[in-house]
């Protein structure tokens, strides 16, 4: 149960940062004054 509950915790912050980088990605976007370094 520790490491069910342990795997469900880790997919959780998981989730939440590919949220946070999307929505940073879009605001990098949004203000064309920053050069998007990304883009390769």
């Amino acid at each position: 149960m520790v490491f069910l509950n342990g795997m469900n915790f880790f997919n959780h912050i998981l989730a939440m940062q590919s949220i946070f980088i999307e929505r940073a990605l879009d605001k990098l976007r949004d203000s064309k004054e920053i050069p998007i370094i990304l883009e390769k």
